[in-house]
């Protein structure tokens, strides 16, 4: 299984990225709106907190599109209806470097602290068993990294998670 989880990873990493300039808040309310009737179906409430004047990105659409529907459906799991997610992006510096970031959180049941050095490897989910394969996370770590960045979890159990895409500014 963890041959196969690599195998996936290395395909997602090194498929041919197209950059193209890109308006970050332009794709994360792209992805925003694609996925909303189903945050909407499972009865939670969706809002949005997007940082004006942000610099564009040279990204590759489609893969940050899918790191962004992974971190969308994983709040959407742990998310009981009535909750909410609360997508936000910025700027900030950091290490002398500029950083664009992209925030999802969610009102669920947050993740015990003692599960979350694994959160990113791959088969590994919080998920009850059929629930989830456990690479959601482990993708989107794999896409946001070949992009130059990272992905950060602050997480409360009882109080929900967030889950922070951070993408370099070039130039």
């Amino acid at each position: 299984l963890s041959r196969i989880a690599e195998n996936l990873l290395a395909f997602a990493r090194h498929q041919p990225v197209r950059r193209v300039r890109t308006v970050v808040n332009g794709l994360v309310e792209e992805a925003v709106q694609a996925y909303e009737p189903l945050l909407t179906e499972a009865g939670l409430r969706v809002e949005r907190r997007y940082a004006s004047g942000l610099p564009e990105l040279s990204l590759d659409r489609d893969q940050m599109a899918q790191a962004l529907t992974n971190l969308l459906s994983n709040a959407r799991d742990a998310t009981p209806p009535g909750g909410r997610v609360t997508v936000t992006t910025g700027l900030t510096d950091e290490a002398e470097k500029r950083w664009v970031t992209i925030a999802v959180a969610d009102t669920g049941a947050g993740i015990p602290e003692t599960q979350r050095a694994r959160l990113f490897t791959p088969f590994y989910s919080t998920k009850p068993e059929g629930k989830g394969a456990g690479l959601g996370l482990s993708v989107s770590y794999g896409l946001t990294r070949g992009h130059g960045g990272t992905i950060t979890v602050e997480s409360a159990v009882g109080r929900g998670s967030t889950f922070t895409v951070v993408l370099p500014v070039q130039g």
